[in-house]
């Protein structure tokens, strides 16, 4: 994908917002400004394996801030969603129960050590296989848990959530109670304030030494666009 020509982004995928303003999309990233800025399109992988998310860009607020959400329209316990809140990494997925010792309020909440405005580096990784999830931060492990099977395996679980192709992904924005420092504070759609690096979605966990090679290639690449 190259920013100075969108056409080779594909033709499923749709930009919202950015056309108010060109600088937003630099050869860098994407700036989201939190009002009306945000990416959709589609994705239809197998998840029987798990996925590996990983992040690197700068958050601005300690509310709630959507990064990546598949999600059917207005309904957030049908949904996968990534995010970050003051000093957690957040995950939800599904209707079920992950017994997890991070949940809360149906989300994942993973404690984890940020400073807002400071360009950052996560890996979120869970493994269909043990239902483990475990978080890196700036390449160093950070905590590790595992979830209930039905969590991701069960009826309207992660898994069949991610797999549906009859719903879209979102980049900068999420259904939900948006809080302070978002443009709305009702249950309803809200785009966040973000600057996106780098993000990389894969349909299955990652080992060290990819993570550890995606982190060098992703922090070298940035330094030399400087």
């Amino acid at each position: 994908m190259d920013n100075s020509d969108l056409t080779t982004w594909g033709e499923e995928v749709k930009l919202y917002g950015f056309e108010d303003n060109t600088e937003e999309i630099t050869s860098k990233g994407l700036n989201f400004d939190g009002n009306n800025d945000y990416v959709e399109f589609k994705s239809t992988a197998d998840y029987s394996k798990g996925f590996t998310l990983s992040f690197y860009g700068i958050i601005y607020t300690d509310s709630y801030t959507g990064i990546f959400v598949k999600q059917r329209e207005n309904d957030v316990l049908y949904s996968c969603r990534f995010g970050l809140e003051k000093d957690k990494f957040t995950f939800n997925t599904s209707k079920n129960k992950s017994d997890s010792k991070w949940e809360l309020g149906g989300n994942l909440n993973i404690p984890c050590n940020y400073k807002l405005e400071n360009i950052e580096y996560f890996d979120l990784i869970f493994d269909a296989n043990t239902n483990e999830f475990k978080l890196y931060q700036n390449n160093k492990f950070v905590d590790s848990d595992i979830v209930n099977e039905k969590y991701w395996h069960g009826e309207s679980g992660g898994k069949q959530i991610m797999e549906d192709d009859k719903i879209s992904c979102y980049l900068g924005r999420f259904w939900g109670n948006a809080g302070i420092g978002h443009v709305n504070d009702e249950d309803t759609w809200n785009c966040t304030k973000l600057t996106l690096y780098s993000l990389r979605l894969y349909n299955r966990p990652l080992n060290e030494n990819e993570l550890k090679s995606n982190y060098d290639k992703t922090i070298a690449a940035h330094t030399i666009e400087q």
